[in-house]
């Protein structure tokens, strides 16, 4: 007899309104991958969607990494700030990852970011 397991997957916990307000300087998307676990910040950047997932680009003229949105159900992102140029207000998280067989050059990071609210700029 085969047994199909229910995986549940757990959304982010997401802070009441009132607390989903960034106090700090407009970050850039690469200012913002180095940033403390858990710090709650606004990232000015270009949205991209890829399938049903969405990053933030830099939208400095930097170039380098997109920062990666986790979306929490009870959000939902408007299809026309894709694209645009906007301010995300939200909190970011990483895991460390080690590779096998990479000791050399030590852990690599996973960066995602908690999307609590999201605005254009225009």
């Amino acid at each position: 007899m085969l047994s199909l397991a229910t995986t549940v997957v757990m959304a982010y916990e997401l802070p009441p309104v009132e607390k989903r307000n960034a106090n700090t300087t407009d970050l850039s998307v690469h200012n913002a991958m180095f940033l403390r676990q858990n710090t709650q910040a606004a990232v000015i950047g270009i949205l991209k969607k890829n399938g049903q997932k969405y990053e933030l680009a830099a939208s400095d003229g930097k170039g380098g990494m997109a920062l990666p949105i986790a979306v929490h159900p009870s959000l939902k992102i408007d299809d026309a700030l894709v694209d645009k140029e906007v301010r995300a207000i939200g909190r970011m998280t990483y895991e460390t990852m080690y590779m096998p067989n990479s000791s050399d050059f030590g852990p690599a990071y996973s960066f995602t970011f908690e999307l609590f609210s999201i605005a254009s700029l225009n």
